[in-house]
């Protein structure tokens, strides 16, 4: 009778530990190496605006309104300097038709996801998924949709300008802002 019950207490203790355990890397991790991923994608694109794109506007000129040209290939040159460090192997960004298309490389895997780059209400940049993946995939998605979305809505608001509408060309995304 005893060993009957020190077996059950050891495998629920078992079962205890390992539900512990997921539950920690579910709402821990995952969440911890999405952020890393995503705060990644934003750096090199903040780098990015800060090197090449606010130099050659004034915020007059935005408040007046302009379009202004972010070069894909500017972008992905900064993006393998900025995750040269990084567990992101590469990340690119190119355009097909109306849709930006992710490239990215994590530990040797690639995905490549599109988005379709859309105005939101309050004149910000929303990044949304066209298609749907699996569970693994969708969350890729947001890091690599978040990092850009994050980036350049900072850098609207950081100019006191709201996004009007966006175009795509072969090799750059155009964003039309004016003045709040």
């Amino acid at each position: 009778m005893f060993r009957r019950r020190g077996c059950l207490f050891g495998c629920g203790s078992f079962l205890f530990l390992g539900l512990a355990a997921i539950l920690l890397i579910w709402f821990v991790a995952i969440p911890r190496i999405s952020d890393l991923f995503e705060d990644s994608v934003s750096e090199g694109l903040s780098t990015v605006i800060a090197e090449e794109i606010d130099p050659l506007y004034s915020r007059a000129q935005l408040q007046d309104g302009e379009d202004v040209r972010f070069s894909f290939d500017t972008i992905n040159a900064q993006m393998r300097d900025t995750t040269q460090d990084d567990q992101v192997d590469k990340v690119e960004l190119l355009s097909s038709g109306d849709q930006v298309i992710m490239r990215a490389t994590l530990n040797n895997r690639e995905w490549e996801i599109a988005f379709v780059p859309q105005v939101t209400q309050e004149g910000r940049l929303q990044m949304e998924p066209a298609s749907d993946g699996d569970w693994f995939e969708d969350r890729v998605m947001d890091i690599l949709g978040g990092g850009l979305e994050t980036a350049i809505n900072e850098w609207l608001q950081r100019n006191g300008v709201y996004l009007t509408d966006v175009t795509l060309e072969p090799d750059a995304i155009v964003l039309t802002v004016a003045g709040e």
